[in-house]
């Protein structure tokens, strides 16, 4: 999944810039101490509750579907080495 930065931050909701956007969502949550108000803010200007509802999102995916916990975890993985 490549989408770059400034279409995640875009209020276009194509499938692969929310997908990208959640995914990014979960992981700045995941590993940083970032309140939600500054990941919504970071992705448009989006409210603290698009950022609740995007993270809430990617974890049932992770839960849920294999593909998404795939590509998450990949780019975890290259995130974190």
């Amino acid at each position: 999944m490549d989408v770059a930065v400034n279409c995640m931050r875009s209020k276009r909701r194509l499938k692969e810039y929310v997908a990208a956007r959640m995914m990014a969502m979960y992981l700045i949550k995941k590993h940083t101490s970032m309140t939600l108000v500054n990941i919504g803010k970071i992705f448009g200007g989006r409210d603290h509750t698009t950022a609740i509802h995007g993270i809430n999102r990617a974890t049932y995916l992770v839960l849920t579907d294999k593909h998404f916990k795939q590509k998450l975890l990949s780019i975890e993985n290259k995130l974190i080495s």
